[in-house]
């Protein structure tokens, strides 16, 4: 009688606690970073930022590689983070390791 009601609030619960935090690009007004180069897909662009993975973790630093990647979506992974598998082109997610450095940046 009860069962149905539990398992859509397990449901609830589960699907909550797997989503992840995204950012929105900001508009910066003294940003001189050069526009992406547009890609087949019209989302991001991870080979623009191949080159940031190893380096430390920084809001800065993610903000940066969002830019270069023509994201419009930035979704950062700590350690043990639970993710989503939704396809997303115009998403760029960045995965930091324990050391807190990029241990990758991939779109989707």
């Amino acid at each position: 009688m009860y069962s149905k009601p539990i398992a859509l609030a397990v449901f609830a619960f589960v699907v909550t606690g797997c989503s992840s935090t995204a950012t929105r690009a900001p508009a910066a007004a003294n940003d001189t970073t050069p526009a992406p180069a547009a890609t087949a897909n019209g989302g991001c662009n991870a080979d623009a930022v191949q080159g940031m993975v190893g380096s430390a973790y920084s809001e800065r630093a993610v903000q940066t590689a969002m830019q270069r990647a023509g994201a419009g979506v930035l979704r950062v992974l700590q350690p043990g983070q639970l993710m989503t598998m939704e396809y997303n082109p115009s998403r760029l997610t960045v995965v930091i390791d324990d050391a807190k450095t990029i241990a990758s940046a991939r779109c989707g």
